[in-house]
């Protein structure tokens, strides 16, 4: 059966590694200072204006989260 949720994001779409990172991983990160908070904002707001049509950046997100 096929995923409605990975079928709707395109074959050439990668996603920045930082928005698939889990809330531990991303809060690890931002402690360390290996990222900084605007990193992760600037991040994720670029990723939700990428290509993907609307539908599909919600549930790409509601995937990943």
């Amino acid at each position: 059966m096929i995923d409605p949720v990975t079928a709707a994001i395109p074959d050439n779409y990668t996603a920045p590694a930082l928005v698939t990172w889990d809330a531990l991983t991303l809060s690890n990160a931002i402690h360390d200072r290996d990222v900084s908070c605007r990193e992760v904002m600037n991040t994720y707001l670029d990723h939700l204006n990428s290509p993907l049509p609307e539908e599909k950046r919600i549930l790409f997100l509601f995937a990943h989260s």
